[in-house]
């Protein structure tokens, strides 16, 4: 009986083929198979993930918290290239981004701009601390705009909120706002008992004069 022909699947089926011709042929098949892992792995490594541009976009909006009185400009170019929308970003992150949204709209005068904003964070925020900068600021723009009674609203449920929070940050801030208001109302011993807070609890680095 004849023995069968061998064939190989890089030449056609009755072709014979030498050893050479075979080991030529199994090493561009691992070859080829080597270079598709490797540009796959190239293609992922190239692609961030979501978690990654979450993180990022939580990193920014730290830094843009922690640099918003010293480098306004730069605070607000961080800002500029956030979307408080992205459902990538995670939620107390864009209800943050929105605090500070807000915030930088006092700051630049556009004061209904900034109270629709802030009023939405202040009601809506699932972050009480989040919820009690936003109050801190309301009071400040509303008292600074002559809208006495809406601004009591609001320093009332500041007032409601303080005992609760333990950010030293955030506390000194509604002490002020708090203290700044009561005084311009002619409360003066309540306003004299909020300053005495914050000066005996500052936070690190701050002091009631700074």
């Amino acid at each position: 009986m004849r023995k069968a022909t061998r064939s190989f699947p890089c030449l056609p089926s009755r072709t014979r083929v030498s050893d050479p011709m075979r080991r030529a042929c199994r090493q561009l098949r691992w070859v080829l198979a080597i270079g598709l892992l490797v540009a796959s792995g190239l293609v992922a490594g190239a692609a961030p993930s979501s978690q990654d541009g979450a993180t990022a976009a939580a990193d920014s909006i730290d830094l843009a918290d922690t640099i918003k009185l010293t480098d306004f400009p730069r605070f607000s170019e961080i800002l500029s290239k956030l979307d408080a929308n992205d459902a990538s970003i995670a939620d107390n992150s864009r209800w943050k981004l929105r605090y500070l949204l807000g915030w930088r709209a006092v700051y630049l005068g556009n004061f209904e701009g900034a109270r629709v904003i802030l009023d939405d964070v202040a009601d809506n925020a699932p972050n009480n601390l989040l919820r009690f900068r936003a109050l801190a600021t309301l009071v400040n723009l509303l008292g600074e705009g002559h809208r006495y009674q809406l601004a009591f609203v609001r320093l009332s449920q500041l007032q409601d909120m303080m005992p609760s929070i333990r950010d030293a940050n955030a506390r000194f801030q509604g002490l002020g706002e708090a203290s700044q208001l009561l005084s311009a109302a002619g409360q003066y011993d309540q306003a004299e008992a909020y300053a005495r807070l914050m000066i005996d609890e500052p936070p690190p680095g701050q002091s009631i004069c700074k």
